[in-house]
């Protein structure tokens, strides 16, 4: 709902407000904020491209403020999750051990991972994670990405959590504008 009132707000009867004096911010309210992350798949990703801090755009009823464009950095891996509830950490190495070997022999990693997962419902889950941005995961889950190339496999442990992982890093980090937006009433 909110992503959709910004595109109807940024899209369609818009017209720019050239003169910030147009929007006296003192006079409105602020109803929501939204943030858009853009990627090749993003709609009219030019024209977002081309908004800069401080623009603002209104309709009929309400503003929008680009309040802030930032780069930020994205990553996006496979995952075998396994847990210390089903398996000995004894059992964790030996299985990460065999998911590395099949896999290198060919067999996929979704294969592996309906296999191996702790998850319950393992044929539903698709062990691609999206891109997802720095801060959004776990900080050692990260971090132990970070050192990785593409197509590499390999472990990551969380034994605090009881998380431990098998991971194929499925692209390389790459960076892309998040811009955040402000409704004003």
């Amino acid at each position: 709902m909110r992503f959709t009132l910004l595109l109807f707000l940024l899209f369609f009867g818009r017209t720019y407000a050239q003169n910030t004096s147009e929007f006296d911010i003192k006079n409105h309210k602020i109803i929501d904020s939204v943030s858009i992350v853009l990627s090749e798949k993003t709609e009219n990703i030019d024209y977002l491209n081309s908004l800069h801090a401080g623009s603002y755009y209104k309709n009929d009823k309400n503003f929008v403020c680009v309040s802030k464009i930032s780069t930020i950095k994205q990553n996006r891996v496979k995952y075998i999750y396994l847990d210390t509830k089903d398996y000995s950490i004894q059992k964790i190495n030996e299985i990460r051990k065999e998911i590395i070997t099949n896999y290198n022999k060919g067999i996929s990693f979704h294969e592996l991972n309906v296999k191996f997962s702790s998850y319950k419902n393992k044929e539903e889950i698709d062990s691609d994670l999206g891109w997802f941005q720095d801060g959004q995961m776990e900080k050692n889950f990260e971090e132990g990405i970070k050192k990785h190339k593409k197509d590499e496999i390999f472990t990551i442990d969380i034994p605090k959590k009881n998380w431990y992982y098998v991971v194929l890093k499925t692209h390389d980090e790459t960076e892309t504008k998040k811009i955040d937006f402000y409704i004003y009433e």
